[in-house]
């Protein structure tokens, strides 16, 4: 390999089959076989997307059932093929063995679908239901495939009636709400589908967090900086913040704000916080509610939250959802989370940086001296009390389940399964809105630990 910079994956020997000959298929097969970066499998991600040197983009897959084969996790797959043994790093490659010969999907869903006889009933009833068009196009989609076999299984008569029945799918049922980085834009009206943030959704909120466009610095002291932005009067408040945190690793911080039981120690201004279900490996729906100075009502939210290790940096994002069994309750106001999240970068060997970007409608018209004390007092105090609890996290976490981290490792992750159809985006307009503009600060109580 020289002295490029290349990630091989190399197939164990039981993945050939049959006589090998040097071949242009034979080089063009090892070519895509070859990455054009030096990686280490702990820092790949599910979701993420590796080019070839023969110009192929692999997908990489981590699943939360696991195989052991001599004492290494099956759950780290590139396309077909699932890394079988510890990385091997040279001066400027690194090796990936894998348990199979690399076979990426080629085509549209529709040309694999019509490769494979198994799905000739399922390709029948897309053309029935006027789908061939949307399934021609290259783009990224997850398709649930019944085999000819599943078809089968249905009663004679109601499978007649739904292959041959002139079934028509409205657009708005099969297309996403889009995702604009700020907040989650309705595709069908009132009742918008929730969304699981894409690679593209994290980049985007990646480059909020760093760029200073239309943003006004409010508070800039003690290596905390805030900054606002939004019209003057409007309820929606967006904030970022930014906090240096000298001799915290990112991976430490990334614990903290994951870790439900140690949050029950340091962020003492939550009232209570609880998990629901998850989605997908790196994908859960909470609870959140938290004390506000008093006679302000308390706020809550129900947020669907993902997160994903990307490179050095690591990326936490939520926003509001609507779940059937966790309504509104009569304490608390239900505020709306259009988009918050936390990016965490690595400053090498002394520490890292921590942004936390918020856009909340905390469904009240708050008078103009609480968002004046949000910027000035409380925002950069949760700052500060993140970075002191980072600080105490390692030796706290030796003494509890030190190797319980269900965030880095999906086979520990115990929620319940939920259905993205379950579960609705949270509109702010279908909330009750509170009137608090008349509260002066003088009749508000506010304790040294308050915090957003």
């Amino acid at each position: 390999m020289g002295s490029e910079a290349l990630t091989m994956l190399a197939p164990q020997n039981d993945a050939f089959k049959g006589s090998l000959t040097m071949s242009p298929d034979m080089r063009r097969l090892m070519t895509n076989h070859m990455l054009k970066e030096t990686l280490s499998s702990k820092s790949l991600y599910h979701g993420q997307e590796l080019e070839t040197l023969g110009g192929l983009k692999l997908r990489v897959f981590v699943y939360r059932n696991t195989e052991f084969e001599f004492g290494h996790r099956h759950n780290l797959c590139i396309e077909n093929a699932c890394i079988a043994a510890h990385d091997k790093t040279g001066r400027y490659a690194a090796m990936f063995t894998v348990d199979k010969v690399l076979t990426p999907p080629m085509g549209t869903i529709m040309d694999v679908l019509k490769a494979d006889d198994r799905f000739s009933v399922l390709v029948g009833a897309i053309q029935t239901a006027g789908m061939t068009e949307l399934l021609n196009q290259q783009r990224a989609l997850t398709f649930f495939a019944p085999t000819n076999d599943a078809f089968n299984t249905l009663p004679r008569a109601e499978l007649n009636k739904l292959l041959h029945s002139e079934v028509v799918i409205p657009s708005s049922e099969i297309v996403p709400p889009r995702y604009n980085g700020t907040q989650i834009v309705s595709c069908r009206g009132a009742e918008m589908p929730v969304q699981v943030p894409d690679d593209s959704d994290f980049s985007s909120f990646k480059d909020q967090c760093l760029s200073s466009d239309g943003w006004t610095s409010r508070y800039s002291r003690g290596g905390v900086t805030v900054w606002c932005r939004g019209e003057e009067g409007h309820n929606v408040q967006t904030l970022k913040m930014r906090i240096m945190c000298k001799d915290v690793m990112a991976e430490t911080l990334y614990d903290v704000l994951h870790d439900t039981s140690y949050r029950r120690k340091w962020d003492t201004n939550m009232i209570d916080t609880y998990d629901i279900g998850r989605l997908t490996v790196n994908t859960d729906v909470g609870y959140y509610s938290w004390k506000c100075p008093t006679p302000l009502k308390n706020r809550d939210f129900v947020t669907m939250r993902s997160w994903l290790p990307l490179g050095s940096d690591f990326l936490i994002i939520n926003y509001s959802v609507k779940h059937p069994k966790h309504p509104p309750k009569k304490e608390f106001v239900r505020a709306v989370s259009l988009l918050t999240g936390y990016l965490i970068q690595s400053n090498g060997t002394n520490g890292s940086t921590l942004y936390y970007l918020t856009q909340v409608d905390p469904k009240g018209s708050l008078p103009k001296w609480v968002v004046n004390r949000v910027s000035q007092f409380v925002a950069p105090k949760a700052m500060r009390k993140i970075y002191k609890a980072s600080l105490k996290y390692p030796e706290w976490k030796r003494k509890h389940n030190p190797g319980l981290k269900p965030w880095m490792f999906p086979e520990q992750n115990t929620l319940p399964c939920i259905s993205a159809s379950e579960l609705t985006v949270q509109r702010a307009d279908s909330l009750e809105n509170i009137d608090e503009s008349g509260v002066s600060e003088e009749k508000t109580h506010h304790s040294d630990d308050e915090e957003t």
